[in-house]
């Protein structure tokens, strides 16, 4: 029953809280030191935790739960991020975000010579670059599944279930790649959307 504010009413909250709190944004650097050419690095981490749990601009292997990566550097602080990665428990005792550095050593050595500082700054340099980067292996590989629907000739409808819509959403993908969602039960459109219509794997199989 979350309310949606209008972006201009919120804009200044996260800048608000953390002054009240006494918390300044630290620079990149200071925490990362130099990421310059660390994203690739960044990618194969993310390809062997992140993603079983992560979409990424939008994309995801099947039955992914959690919230986009996309965008992540944009809207946290580097040292949140850092502390986070290496202890998520501490800083949220309730999160069901596992560790990939237990004892603060990184369970992936084959990458950056399992460096946890490089890879934590690896992860962020990818996610800093992800318009630019390709997605992780595993992503790339669901995209080449027979499950994503895609209109050619003609409109597409699918009932299924959109976190942004409900269990009684409606689905309609166009030729034109311009689709929206209809919620049946609140009678009402509920959203629209450019590009890729729908991966029915959770509709098919969940």
């Amino acid at each position: 029953r979350m309310p949606v504010f209008a972006p201009k009413a919120v804009a200044s909250l996260p800048a608000e809280l953390a002054a009240v709190d006494g918390w300044t944004k630290p620079a990149e650097r200071e925490v990362f030191g130099d990421f310059a050419g660390l994203a690739p690095a960044g990618r194969q981490l993310l390809d062997t935790g992140c993603v079983q749990c992560h979409p990424l601009r939008g994309e995801s292997v099947p039955d992914v739960i959690g919230i986009d990566l996309a965008g992540v550097p944009a809207r946290v602080n580097p040292r949140w991020f850092h502390d986070f990665l290496l202890d998520p428990i501490r800083l949220k005792p309730n999160t069901r975000m596992p560790t990939f550095f237990p004892s603060g050593k990184s369970s992936n050595k084959e990458v950056l010579d399992g460096d946890v500082e490089r890879q934590v700054a690896a992860v962020w340099a990818y996610l800093k670059e992800i318009d630019k980067q390709p997605l992780p292996e595993k992503i790339e590989l669901a995209r080449s599944q027979d499950f994503e629907l895609i209109p050619t000739e003609r409109p597409i409808l699918q009932r299924t279930f959109m976190p942004q819509v409900g269990t009684h959403a409606i689905a309609v993908g166009f030729p034109a790649k311009t689709h929206y969602a209809f919620d049946a039960e609140g009678v009402r459109f509920a959203e629209a959307w450019r590009g890729r219509f729908l991966d029915a794997h959770g509709t098919w199989f969940v």
